[in-house]
């Protein structure tokens, strides 16, 4: 078993990926910032950004007083002093705490800001904090907006910034990719224009287009399928398009062109993936209260007169079936990239319910990224819109962030009102063991979904998540929800109602109710609106 989960964690990564895990592994003083006094000699420039400061508030809910730190629905008082290493309350919180966001936030007197940005320097020089590529990346890109507009006026603080881009220039994370190197490129390319550095600029520029044509899929979703990460993506894309615009030292004309194409292009598809009121399912990792809006997405672009490209959901898996006055979004996408899928879940053909701005049938979010049962169960396929065969995952999450064994699936009808796919290599089942689920849309008012197992002698289970304000009553074969009527029509062996923590946020869950239906390998369910 655990042979075979590492030997297909493995298998589907980049050699790029397995050899800088090593190297970074054994390199010697990797962390020691003191050595990367690469841009000491560089003069810092403050920025020009046409998008006003109130608008790069901080990406997360935040209070602080004084030593008191309030975040990611958790809170802890230092008193005395800041632990910039404090795991208490995980390390997501840590990293939240190192990332700085808050120091962008006007809720927060400048003068408090400005203390916890010379203590966090002074931790860096001192070697009390040791330097990560992805929290220092985010922590530059804070730093340089907060000097654009308030200036650092502070020696160390400017010292440790430009140690921490020579840092991260040269501890890029080849060994994870996907996002955390876009945030690389992404922060060393602003970086340039701050330190008024042609080479690093060119360099980045370069290899900041290279990874938008891989990162950026042709539908205009982030490659990661998470709505979550594509925002907080998109967001940084649009502050390279303001600095490029704003900032006249260097020629990146091709870059700016692509980068307006593709901010136009995940916006289509932010618009196209969203439901009417501008909210979306938090599919694979995404959680509420992290990124900035679609609104405000949308306000951001069209400030920087980045033009809406329309686009239907296609390469990115998702699609979506209008019905009278609900929608429904269905996943039938594979699990992607398959070389970093940290941040992604087991949750092939999962189903999605909305209608007057509200979410109904819901996928039921992530409330930690810490290495525990609440992690494994969340990204689990219990915990989505599908059916389980003998109570186990359609892929085989692991740890926090690794897929071992991964489903497949098959698209074989893709039409407005009929959509079918199969998956298999699942976990634990043969190679012939097959799930196929059918959508289809009858009389435009009712939306039909049909499974086929191909496994005898097993326990099927279909589940179905509700939002936790939606109370769902059992009538027989009949299942009453907010305006709604669900009914099996076949198949059906028993019914139950029963709660499950539904994710609010990162540390924030609610009780909600699910349902629980044990089927025949054929069953087959409608939803429609009730008289």
């Amino acid at each position: 078993m655990f042979f075979n989960r590492y030997f297909s964690t493995i298998i589907s990564l980049k050699p790029i990926q397995i050899v800088y895990q090593i190297y970074y592994k054994f390199v010697p003083g990797r962390s020691n910032l003191r050595k990367y006094n690469k841009y000491l000699g560089k003069r810092l420039e403050k920025l020009f950004l046409v998008l006003k400061y109130d608008q790069h508030r901080s990406l997360i809910e935040i209070s602080i007083n004084g030593s008191l730190f309030k975040f990611l629905n958790q809170e802890y008082d230092f008193k005395n002093k800041i632990n910039w290493n404090y795991l208490g309350s995980g390390k997501l919180w840590n990293y939240n705490l190192q990332y700085l966001d808050y120091i962008l936030d006007n809720r927060i007197d400048i003068s408090v800001r400005r203390k916890i940005l010379q203590l966090n320097s002074i931790a860096l020089l001192n070697g009390d904090l040791k330097p990560e590529p992805y929290p220092v990346s985010l922590r530059i890109n804070n730093i340089l907006i907060f000097n654009s507009f308030f200036g650092i006026n502070d020696v160390d603080v400017e010292r440790a910034l430009k140690l921490q881009i020579d840092f991260l220039e040269k501890n890029l994370e080849y060994h994870i990719l996907a996002n955390h190197l876009l945030e690389n490129y992404i922060t060393l390319f602003l970086a340039s224009y701050a330190l008024n550095d042609y080479k690093l600029n060119d360099k980045f520029s370069h290899k900041l287009l290279k990874e938008l044509e891989e990162q950026i899929l042709d539908d205009g979703c982030h490659f990661e399928r998470s709505p979550m990460y594509h925002c907080v993506i998109l967001y940084r894309l649009l502050l390279c398009i303001d600095v490029i615009e704003n900032n006249g030292c260097f020629e990146n004309t091709l870059l700016l062109i692509q980068l307006k194409r593709k901010c136009g292009l995940m916006i289509g598809w932010l618009e196209a993936f969203s439901y009417q009121d501008g909210s979306w399912p938090l599919v694979n990792d995404s959680a509420n209260f992290i990124c900035f809006s679609k609104s405000e997405l949308e306000k951001f672009a069209h400030s920087l007169k980045v033009q809406t490209i329309q686009t239907r959901l296609k390469s990115s898996g998702f699609r979506k079936l209008k019905i009278r006055q609900f929608e429904v979004l269905i996943n039938l996408g594979n699990i992607n990239p398959k070389y970093q899928c940290g941040h992604a879940h087991s949750d092939l053909m999962s189903f999605y319910l909305w209608k007057n701005n509200k979410q109904l049938i819901v996928d039921t979010g992530v409330s930690t990224y810490e290495c525990n049962n609440v992690r494994f169960n969340e990204r689990s396929t219990l915990a989505h819109n599908t059916i389980t065969i003998n109570g186990n995952s359609q892929s085989d999450v692991w740890g926090s962030f690794r897929i071992g064994k991964k489903a497949k699936l098959t698209l074989n009808n893709d039409k407005l009102t009929m959509l079918s796919a199969d998956v298999n290599n699942m976990l634990r089942s043969s190679f012939k063991t097959k799930h196929q689920r059918n959508f289809n849309v009858i009389n435009n008012d009712t939306l039909r979904i049909a499974d086929f197992v191909t496994v005898e002698n097993a326990e099927i289970v279909s589940r179905i998540h509700f939002d936790y304000r939606v109370k769902p009553k059992i009538d027989g074969c009949k299942i009453y929800f907010d305006d709604f009527v669900l009914k099996y029509d076949s198949g059906l062996i028993s019914l139950q109602l029963e709660t499950y923590d539904q994710a609010i946020g990162f540390n924030f869950k609610k009780k909600s109710c699910k349902i629980v239906a044990c089927v025949e390998n054929v069953s087959s369910f409608t939803i429609s609106e009730s008289i």
